[in-house]
């Protein structure tokens, strides 16, 4: 099934699709017995991947990289692009955990991960690993079995951005699920762990602001220092577009 071209804004790729594309690609892939990636794209990882030119080329690799960020959607019209719609990860998981598909989970603690096994009567297999920048020889091999063992269709990872899209670059030829999806915090609010910012401040793309009032230690510098960042970028696309 194909996937439409990638746009470039400011160089960093993003696919142009829409929620419903993507549930389309997924079933086709899972039917066909076709593997693929597909990795979130907002704003702290946008930034992220300026800084990071070798790792932005192998996170390029993904099948498809979907636009979780209103404010992505933004600078593309500056651009005169179109991405054409915000595709939440937490949504997108929660439309696979309530279909018919054998799922994996990988990340979060084990308490969250028994809420989930507890609301999604699907997932085949769960885990926990041990909090850590990065993961050891051995227990890596104890995930990828894990996940074998379960003959999941689809594994989704979370263990925060960018760690998970690290980690699934350098192990996804390694992991025989069809499906593999970096999905960020969205173990932690399907379990009601977190609660979900209120559908208008998703709306109007403020959802960073209630995970800082949330976990103002743990994000409020990293969110703070990602708007500088970002309205940076917008100050000098649009001074471009004056002088």
């Amino acid at each position: 099934m194909n996937v439409p071209k990638p746009i470039a804004i400011l160089e960093t790729k993003i696919h142009p699709v829409r929620f419903g594309d993507v549930l389309r690609y997924i079933e086709h892939s899972v039917k066909n017995k076709h593997r693929a990636v597909l990795f979130p794209m907002n704003i702290h990882i946008f930034i992220e991947l300026s800084k990071d030119s070798h790792f932005k080329h192998k996170h390029e690799s993904a099948n498809i990289i979907f636009c979780d960020g209103v404010p992505l959607i933004w600078l593309s019209k500056l651009k005169s692009l179109s991405l054409p719609e915000r595709i939440s990860g937490t949504n997108l998981t929660d439309a696979l955990l309530m279909s018919d598909y054998r799922i994996f989970l990988l990340g979060s603690s084990n308490e969250v991960l028994e809420k989930m096994k507890k609301k999604y009567i699907n997932i085949c297999g769960t885990y926990s690993p041990p909090y850590a920048t990065e993961w050891g020889n051995e227990e890596n091999k104890k995930i990828i079995k894990r996940i074998h063992d379960s003959r999941a269709d689809i594994l989704l990872i979370g263990v925060g951005p960018l760690k998970q899209e690290r980690w699934v670059v350098k192990y996804k030829n390694k992991i025989k699920t069809p499906i593999i999806i970096a999905v960020g915090s969205a173990f932690d609010i399907l379990s009601g762990n977190n609660p979900r910012a209120p559908k208008i401040m998703q709306y109007l793309g403020l959802e960073w602001v209630w995970r800082i009032l949330l976990e103002p230690k743990r994000l409020g510098y990293r969110y703070c220092k990602d708007s500088i960042a970002f309205f940076h970028t917008v100050y000098s696309i649009l001074l471009s577009k004056i002088v």
